[in-house]
C-alpha cells in the first residue's frame, strides 16, 4: 500500500470480547491476588517459605502467624513442603482452617520430591477437595486445598 492510501482502520468488537480485550491490557495480577488473600484474612505460613513471600504478607496483612503456631480459623495456610512427609501435617492442618477457608500446599515444580498426585493423597485422606494449581515462583507450584462443601456451607 502507497502511503497515500493509507486509512485508518477500524475494530468494532462485540460485548463479549471487550472484557476479554481489556484483561490483556491490564498489569498483571499479583502472586497475592492469584492466591486470594485480602487485606481482612487471619494467614498463617508454615514450613521454609520463603522470605520475600513473607515480606509481601506483612505488607498487605496485619497479622501473618509464622513458625510452627497456626491460629484457629485461619482463613489461609500456606504450608511449604520440600518432602512427602511433610505432607502428613495436612489433617492436622485442616481442623485449623476456618469455614470457607484454603489450605495452600507450596512445592517444588515439576520434581519428583512432591508430585500433584502426592498432594492429592494427602488431601484425600484429610477429607479435603483439590482445586486448581498456582504458578507460586519460578520454582514452586501452590496447590489449592479446600474443606469439604458441607463445611464451607455452614460458614456462610
Amino acid at each position: 500500500m502507497r502511503p497515500e492510501e493509507e486509512r485508518e482502520a477500524a475494530v468494532h468488537l462485540d460485548g463479549a470480547v471487550v472484557p476479554w480485550a481489556e484483561s490483556r491490557t491490564r498489569e498483571p495480577r499479583s502472586r497475592l491476588d492469584r492466591l486470594g488473600v485480602r487485606t481482612d484474612q487471619r494467614v498463617a505460613a508454615l514450613g521454609r517459605v520463603e522470605e520475600r513471600f513473607l515480606a509481601e504478607l506483612r505488607d498487605r496483612l496485619v497479622e501473618v502467624v509464622t513458625g510452627g503456631s497456626v491460629p484457629a480459623g485461619a482463613d489461609i495456610i500456606f504450608l511449604a513442603a520440600t518432602q512427602r512427609e511433610e505432607l502428613g501435617r495436612i489433617p492436622g492442618l485442616a481442623h485449623f482452617i476456618a469455614p470457607g477457608g484454603v489450605l495452600w500446599v507450596i512445592r517444588p515444580r515439576g520434581g519428583r520430591e512432591i508430585t500433584e498426585q502426592d498432594v492429592a493423597v494427602s488431601a484425600k485422606a484429610a477429607g479435603m477437595s483439590v482445586g486448581r494449581a498456582v504458578r507460586f515462583s519460578p520454582t514452586h507450584t501452590a496447590d489449592r486445598l479446600t474443606p469439604p462443601s458441607a463445611r464451607r456451607r455452614q460458614g456462610r
